[in-house]
């Protein structure tokens, strides 16, 4: 399998066709000077989450050129395309989608290239260099020798590019994913499941957070979040690097007055938030390691907004888990038809130190954020217990949600999951269920998500900014959805789904544990839809139409 995305089954309508994107181009101008009008179409068949665009929250039209860099009409509509962009660049966004032709022998190399050199953040560097000098490489003889020297040109890492440029595995699967981390100095240990092609990536170096997932092995869909930009810039910020990852470790509580992520005395806005380095940039000691499981520690130090300090022994342990042992916890029959990746993670803290953790100086919680990638399609759905007491969902973090990305009835949570709008909610532990999921019809991909929940009441941590009028009434569940800030800067897009354990009251040397468990299902509607019945007596279709 190569490394370049051939297009989808949906989008095979259009074989035979290459747009003309010079036509393209006129007709989102001929668009622009038009009265509204609804048009109703799927931009999901056009544009996939990983595809490589140039947008703007502004743009009106976006133009997809399904393109080939080797055929000369492509490249003599390029100039036109290219000026028209610059006509209008906060009205239009530009896709381009790969769609090498069989008689041009270099296009699949030169797509190679361009991704090749997005991998170091020079994407649409390389894209205008192999349209300008078309000519020059197509019918020079050695294509391969004139895209090195071009990556030369731009300042890239010439052998990088040339083992970025030959890798097996397409954009988008977990093949392609293990060696971009890999390529950036990444330490990765990969665990598989012996019954099936299911495996999983994790990374000491980020406190052993899953990076991703697949159910098909290294052909098969990374199913985690990577922030590919970040991580290709080679910056390390001193307040957060989001390098993503489908779950990571953290610790609460994240504001008030016993945060951990906000210095005694400072006013709680976000240039003085600043996650702790043994969260964020700091790596894990693995202790066992085999193709099954890996175990890591780590012992730190802590001080929260009120002063007091916490010595704190972390261990945490990753296990891939089978179909059966997934049919086994969960109770339900997964149809043979269904693909599944699944994994469980223990995750221990422990007082270390000779003093009390008690309520009136802080208490810590562990907390477990999980990274997916959004789309148009993809729902998050939380059930609630109805006979709980209190609010059923805390939706005000960043403001209320709306009314038409939120919805509460008949026992469960619905949130509509685009990367658009910079929102969260929470379920307080009276009423969470400890499962969660989401559902991305596009993809036809289901996740799972439970965690274990104390047998009787416990506190649970407020990670809320600034003022709390209960430092001791959160969350057990969250989910948020990835959105521009005021800025229009935007850190994904993405989205997670989090779970937190309960306040940790610890004597020295006594531990509390968190255990998750995530689950992907991959295939047809009909397997999948069994699955969320049995689950949550909730039919499938009802949550795929639920926002549209």
């Amino acid at each position: 399998m190569n490394m370049i995305n051939i297009m989808s089954n949906e989008a095979k309508v259009l074989t035979g066709i290459v747009v003309a994107t010079v036509a393209l181009v006129i007709g989102a101008v001929f668009f622009l000077s038009q009265p509204e009008k609804p048009v109703i179409i799927d931009p999901t068949l056009l544009v996939k989450a990983d595809s490589n665009r140039i947008a703007t929250d502004s743009a009106r039209v976006t133009v997809v050129e399904f393109g080939d860099y080797e055929c000369p009409a492509c490249g003599m509509a390029f100039p036109g395309l290219k000026q028209a962009l610059a006509d209008y660049p906060n009205d239009v966004n530009f896709v381009y989608r790969h769609y090498p032709l069989m008689q041009h022998p270099n296009a699949e190399i030169a797509g190679r290239a361009a991704e090749a050199a997005g991998m170091q953040g020079k994407y649409w560097e390389m894209h205008n260099i192999l349209f300008e000098k078309q000519e020059e490489w197509s019918k020079g003889g050695d294509a391969l020798g004139a895209f090195k020297g071009y990556a030369g040109g731009l300042g890239l890492n010439v052998e990088k590019f040339s083992a970025d440029m030959n890798s097996d595995f397409a954009k988008g699967t977990l093949g392609y994913d293990l060696d971009f981390l890999k390529s950036h100095d990444f330490e990765c240990i990969e665990l598989k499941d012996k019954t099936s092609k299911a495996s999983l990536i994790l990374v000491p170096g980020l406190q052993g957070r899953v990076m991703t997932s697949s159910a098909n092995g290294s052909d098969g869909k990374s199913l985690g979040w990577i922030n590919y930009k970040l991580i290709e810039s080679g910056k390390v910020s001193s307040q957060f690097n989001p390098y993503g990852g489908e779950e990571r470790f953290w610790l609460g509580p994240e504001g008030g007055p016993f945060s951990i992520y906000f210095p005694e005395g400072k006013e709680q806005v976000f240039e003085n938030w600043d996650v702790p380095p043994v969260l964020d940039t700091e790596s894990f000691e693995v202790k066992i390691v085999d193709d099954q499981q890996v175990s890591m520690v780590k012992n730190t130090v802590l001080k929260n907004a009120s002063g007091t300090e916490f010595n704190i022994g972390i261990e945490r342990k990753v296990s891939i888990l089978t179909r059966d042992t997934i049919s086994e916890l969960f109770n339900i029959n997964i149809p043979s038809e269904i693909d599944v990746v699944a994994y469980q993670s223990d995750n221990t803290i422990k007082n270390i130190g000779d003093k009390v953790w008690t309520k009136d100086k802080g208490l810590l919680s562990i907390w477990l954020l999980c990274m997916f990638n959004p789309s148009p399609t993809t729902t998050v759905f939380i059930p609630y217990k109805k006979e709980g007491e209190g609010v059923i969902v805390n939706d005000e973090y960043f403001g209320k949600v709306p009314s038409d990305r939120l919805i509460v009835e008949n026992g469960t949570v619905y949130f509509k999951i685009d990367g658009k709008l910079r929102s969260k909610i929470g379920l307080p532990p009276e009423r969470a269920k400890g499962i969660c999921g989401s559902y991305d019809s596009d993809q036809k991909i289901l996740t799972l998500l439970w965690c274990s929940l104390p047998a009787k009441s416990k506190d649970y941590l407020n990670s809320k900014w600034g003022h709390q009028d209960n430092p001791y009434k959160g969350d057990a569940i969250n989910s948020y959805n990835d959105g521009p800030v005021e800025d229009g800067s935007i850190m994904g897009p993405f989205y997670e789904i989090e779970t937190t354990s309960p306040a940790a009251d610890l004597q020295p040397n006594e531990s509390l544990t968190h255990t998750q468990r995530i689950v992907h299902f991959q295939g047809e509607e009909a397997g999948l839809a069994t699955i969320v019945k049995d689950l949550f007596n909730i039919d499938l279709h009802h949550i795929t139409i639920k926002f549209q």
